[in-house]
């Protein structure tokens, strides 16, 4: 930062990774919800009570798994601290 005050609210490393947590707690809510209503309303309109909603809430789960995984990735191959950046030179 230029005043030289690292605690500032605008600190730009802290906005990033209250970006990545909200995206992740985001995507998490979005796809294992939705997955489980659009599974719900599939069981609602075959007839097959449970078996469609737990089916999309683990599918929707699971590519949440595999997004935090994703950007774990990034950020720790962006990131100029990490063990991954420093075996990559």
């Amino acid at each position: 930062m230029k005043n030289g005050n690292k605690n500032s609210l605008l600190d730009m490393g802290l906005l990033k990774k209250a970006g990545i947590f909200g995206l992740i707690s985001a995507e998490i809510i979005g796809f294992v919800g939705g997955g489980f209503f659009l599974g719900k309303m599939l069981d609602n309109k075959l007839h097959s009570e449970p078996v469609f909603s737990v089916l999309f809430a683990c599918l929707g789960l699971g590519y949440c798994v595999w997004r935090i995984l994703q950007i774990s990735k990034k950020w720790f191959r962006d990131s100029p601290n990490s063990d991954i950046a420093k075996n990559k030179e």
